[in-house]
């Protein structure tokens, strides 16, 4: 949304196909613009339900090797004498940081410039490796036991995880697409207008430091929007169980119509989660009005959870 959009609100015909939540979302009266065909599911572009990567396919890991609890030393110096340097191998660590965030940190000295999507409890979305092949970035935790999985395709795959004792603290709530869909998502806290400091969104996300002293929520944008077809994420943190303040957060999903996504389908995917480490996961199938309207709002409100919050 920016800040010279007029807030006209178009009626979104929805297809909810994970959870079975249909309709259209709106403000006003609903007006269908258009629909899927009765029984049929699009095509999602995010894979559905991907909320767990404790099964990994060995074939897809790098050096796995069964190692005796007390390994030969003369063995252990034979095999580093003998084994090949791999220059091209990719590593990945995971460790927890302030407000229930990971800081991920990848290596990969063949993949230079190179576009890789980091997977996380259902969470996807696509980056780019720098000169050196190295990526450096924070990813709010969606579990407690976080396990991050780095793809840049084929058997190109580095795993890491860590331990994130202060997720139970917050509750979360993502919205992720791929491509220029348009889509934004919105948290007015404790019933805030759009226009007062309780507004969060991209063009007003805060910092980190605020969610982790429990004076207010934080959003964070995932994923590099200058690659074609890249997976993109926001990810909206609250600090319910440290907060100052008591009241409803209210979470919604907007999308503006532009000239690359008027007159045509928007998939999208919703996760949100408690603190609990279950995620619920629902795909939203948005039917974008006609190009005659370009510029306008789309507000697509009950697709997430509201939050009741106790001061603590």
């Amino acid at each position: 949304m920016t800040g010279s959009t007029s807030r006209y609100m178009y009626a979104v015909a929805l297809g909810a196909i994970a959870l079975g939540i249909g309709g259209a979302m709106q403000y006003g009266s609903i007006i269908l613009v258009s629909s899927a065909p009765s029984g049929a599911a699009p095509i999602l572009p995010i894979d559905p339900e991907y909320v767990q990567l404790a099964a990994i396919p060995l074939e897809v890991l790098h050096d796995v090797r069964e190692v005796s609890s007390q390994p030969d030393p003369v063995l252990s110096m034979a095999n580093a004498i003998s084994a090949p340097e791999n220059k091209c191998e990719i590593t990945m660590t995971a460790n927890p940081a302030a407000a229930a965030m990971v800081s991920v940190d990848v290596k990969a000295p063949c993949h230079a410039n190179t576009a890789v999507t980091i997977h996380h409890n259902g969470l996807m979305f696509t980056e780019t490796t720098d000169d050196n092949g190295a990526l450096s970035l924070d990813v709010p935790a969606l579990s407690e036991n976080a396990l991050f999985m780095a793809d840049f395709g084929g058997a190109d795959v580095a795993v890491a995880a860590t331990d994130v004792s202060s997720f139970i603290f917050y509750d979360r709530a993502v919205v992720q697409w791929q491509g220029q869909s348009g889509l934004e998502l919105h948290a007015r806290e404790f019933s805030e207008d759009y226009s007062g400091p309780g507004h969060v969104w991209r063009d007003a996300a805060r910092n980190t430091s605020i969610a982790a002293q429990g004076k207010g929520g934080m959003l964070i944008e995932l994923g590099n929007s200058n690659l074609p077809q890249a997976r993109l994420a926001e990810v909206y943190t609250f600090p319910s169980l440290t907060s100052d303040n008591s009241g409803d957060v209210l979470l919604s999903v907007e999308a503006e119509v532009t000239t690359g996504n008027c007159a045509q389908d928007v998939n999208a995917q919703i996760l949100q989660t408690n603190g609990s480490g279950r995620v619920r996961v629902q795909d939203v199938l948005i039917s974008v009005p006609e190009c005659d309207a370009v510029g306008e709002l789309l507000v697509l409100q009950n697709v997430l959870d509201d939050l009741k919050i106790a001061a603590r």
